[in-house]
């Protein structure tokens, strides 16, 4: 009977601290890329970004970001954003949020296979003139790689896996990594529509372990 009692409270334990320690989600991301080229070397690029969360129910976030991309070569490209982001809160106010990103892009292309790395530093600034920790940034370096396989002359189809490293938690090698597959159907020249599916793990400080399951639909035009 002891033996019962213990076996029966050890499952109820590890029902509870699991409960406690994992959260899963399924997301819907609407985006809109637009580029502008002034030059043969420089591009200007502007996005908006909206997210709806907690199972397709809850419009929880928005930005926009302006920045500029430039190319050194046909394999190696930099480039500069500033993102001003707007998160809905549990009380329904909303937390703006400032970032800020340099990458460097490093591409091969082997036939119909492009194989690119993205390193960016990421920088944000949350509740700024609200909270005290509001000047102190968080600071992010994000590791990406990304397949993408040329099937022909309209769909692409590519495989990424990107990992953020805390430079601000000392720690923790990781926190967050995401990983996902896509399919780009270029419609025009100039533009294309982007679908995508991807899985994502985030650690957050009170050691509660996220799992989002996100589906993607992106816009794309070159001006």
């Amino acid at each position: 009977m002891i033996k019962k009692g213990g076996i029966i409270l050890l499952v109820f334990t590890t029902l509870i601290v699991k409960s406690q320690y994992y959260n899963e989600d399924a997301s819907l991301w609407l985006n809109a890329e637009i580029e502008k080229e002034i030059s043969n070397s420089m591009d200007l690029r502007f996005k908006i970004q909206n997210r709806i969360n907690n199972n397709f129910s809850q419009y929880s976030a928005g930005s926009i970001s302006a920045g500029i991309k430039y190319k050194l070569n046909k394999n190696i490209h930099f480039s500069a954003d500033y993102m001003l982001r707007e998160k809905k809160r549990i009380e329904q106010t909303f937390s703006t949020r400032h970032r800020f990103y340099a990458a460097i892009y490093i591409r091969k292309k082997i036939n119909k296979i492009q194989f690119t790395y993205r390193n960016r530093i990421q920088a944000q600034l949350k509740n700024y003139n609200s909270s005290e920790k509001g000047k102190t940034p968080s600071i992010y370096n994000r590791h990406k790689l990304k397949v993408k396989y040329e099937l022909n002359k309209r769909i692409d189809l590519s495989a990424s896996h990107e990992i953020y490293v805390p430079l601000f938690k000392n720690n923790l090698i990781t926190d967050r990594f995401r990983s996902g597959i896509s399919l780009c159907y270029k419609i025009t020249k100039k533009s294309s529509l982007e679908i995508a599916f991807y899985y994502q793990q985030e650690l957050f400080a009170n050691r509660q372990l996220r799992k989002d399951f996100i589906y993607a639909i992106i816009y794309q035009i070159a001006l």
